[in-house]
C-alpha cells in the first residue's frame, strides 16, 4: 500500500452502476423470516475468556473484536486503543498513540487486521488509515484517505469504505479503493436516508469472519460479500417487518416518540452478519433485537427473539474465533447469571462469579449443536 492513498470523493477516478434493481441479483442463501423455525438450536461448545485487568489492560467499552493468529484484538473506542489478549485471555499489548505526531491519531473509528497480523486504525479526525505493522506501533504506515467514513475492511488489493460522509452527512454506502489499479468506485450509491434522520442501531455495517467479509446496506434486505473490489450479494431475507421504501420515509419524518414506537414495528438495521464452517448467524436490530440463523449443511433455517435466548449476551455476536461464535457480557451485568446457566464446568462458574464488578468483560464462545 502507497504511504498517500488519496481517496477524493467528490469527482470520483471510476463511478460504477451501484444500486442497480434487486430483482436480479443471485444469492448463495435466503431466508424468510416470518416462516423461519421460531427457535435456534442447542448451544453447545460454551467457553468463557475473562480478559485480563490491569492498569494497561483496563477496558472502557468494546465496540470490534476479532480474532487472528490466536490473538484476540479489542477495539476500545471509548479508551482510543487497541488492545491485544492471548487465547486464554491474557493481556499482550495494546496500541495507544493518542496526539497529532507521526503514527498518532485522534479520534479512531474503526479497526481491522489482516492475515499477517498486521492491526489498522481508521482515524476520523485525519480522515486517514494507520496499519501498524504485526502490531508494532512503532511501524507505521499513515494512509491518507481524505474522506470521513464510519467503517472499513481490507480484503486483499482492495481497501473497502462504508458510509462515506460529505458536508457532515452520509452520501455513499460503500466505496472501494484498489490498490492495483490505483482507483476509486463507488458500489452502493443510493441512501434512502442521507445523514442521521433515523438513529443507526448498528455500531458497523462491515462485519468479518476470517477471510471472509460482509456488508449491510441500511434498510434493504440483501447482505453482501466483499471480494475483488465487488459486492456481490450473498444473504437475502424477507419479512414483513422490513419497511419498504415510502414507510422508512414516513418513519423518519415522525416525531421521536412516534420513531421508538415503529421501531417495535419494524427491522431497523442489521447489526452482525458471522459465518463458520456450519452455520450463519446474523443479529436483526428491531425492539428487542432478534437472531437469525442458517445451517448450512441441512439448509434450516432459525428466527427467534433475543429475549427468548438467555444463553447468550442481549448483544448477541460480535466476532468468530476457531469455527465458533464470540460474544462477550460485563461481570457487573445481571443478566450475565443467566449465560453461567448454560456452562457445565461448575468450578469455572464459580470463578467467574468471583469476578469484581469493576473487572474487565469476559469472552464466550459458543457453537450450534449441528441438527442430525
Amino acid at each position: 500500500m502507497k504511504h498517500l492513498l488519496f481517496l477524493m470523493l467528490a469527482p470520483f477516478m471510476c463511478l460504477s452502476c451501484g444500486n442497480k434493481g434487486h430483482k436480479d441479483l443471485q444469492t448463495a442463501y435466503s431466508m424468510n423470516l416470518d416462516t423461519a423455525l421460531q427457535l435456534l438450536p442447542e448451544i453447545t461448545d460454551v467457553e468463557c475468556i475473562p480478559l485480563e485487568t490491569n492498569d494497561a489492560s483496563l477496558i472502557a467499552d468494546i465496540d470490534k473484536v476479532l480474532y487472528c493468529n490466536k490473538t484476540f484484538y479489542i477495539f476500545d473506542k471509548i479508551g482510543k486503543k487497541v488492545l491485544l489478549f492471548d487465547r486464554q485471555g491474557n493481556f499482550l499489548k495494546s496500541i495507544h498513540k493518542i496526539g497529532q505526531g507521526p503514527g498518532e491519531y485522534t479520534e479512531p473509528c474503526d479497526m481491522d487486521v489482516d492475515g499477517e497480523g498486521n492491526i489498522y486504525l481508521a482515524d476520523w479526525a485525519t480522515q486517514s488509515i494507520i496499519m501498524y505493522r504485526s502490531g508494532d506501533e512503532n511501524n507505521y504506515e499513515v494512509n491518507r484517505i481524505g474522506a470521513y467514513f464510519l467503517d472499513f475492511a481490507v480484503v486483499g488489493n482492495s481497501v473497502y469504505l462504508g458510509l462515506v460522509y460529505q458536508e457532515g452527512e452520509a452520501r455513499q454506502n460503500l466505496v472501494v479503493w484498489s490498490k492495483e489499479k490505483e482507483k476509486t468506485m463507488v458500489l452502493k450509491n443510493k441512501l434512502l436516508l442521507e445523514g442521521n434522520k433515523l438513529p443507526y442501531r448498528a455500531k458497523h455495517y462491515i462485519f468479518r469472519s476470517d477471510d471472509k467479509v460482509y456488508y449491510y446496506e441500511r434498510f434493504n434486505s440483501y447482505i453482501y460479500r466483499l471480494e475483488e473490489g465487488k459486492a456481490d450479494s450473498c444473504i437475502s431475507f424477507s419479512s414483513k417487518k422490513i419497511p419498504t421504501e415510502e414507510e422508512v420515509k414516513l418513519w423518519a419524518q415522525s416525531d421521536p416518540e412516534e420513531q421508538i414506537q415503529k421501531s417495535f414495528q419494524y427491522i431497523a438495521d442489521v447489526s452482525a452478519c458471522y459465518e463458520t464452517d456450519d452455520c450463519i448467524f446474523i443479529v436483526f436490530q428491531s425492539i428487542p433485537a432478534s437472531y437469525g440463523m442458517i445451517d448450512k449443511k441441512s439448509g434450516m433455517k432459525y428466527y427467534v427473539s433475543s429475549k427468548d435466548v438467555a444463553s447468550i449476551p442481549a448483544m448477541g455476536v460480535c466476532a468468530i474465533a476457531e469455527q465458533s461464535f464470540v460474544s462477550y457480557f460485563n461481570p457487573a451485568d445481571k443478566k450475565a447469571e443467566k449465560v453461567l446457566h448454560a456452562i457445565s464446568d461448575t468450578k469455572k462458574v464459580e470463578k467467574l462469579r468471583a469476578l469484581p464488578e469493576d473487572a474487565n468483560p469476559v469472552l464466550l464462545l459458543f457453537k450450534f449443536k449441528n441438527r442430525e
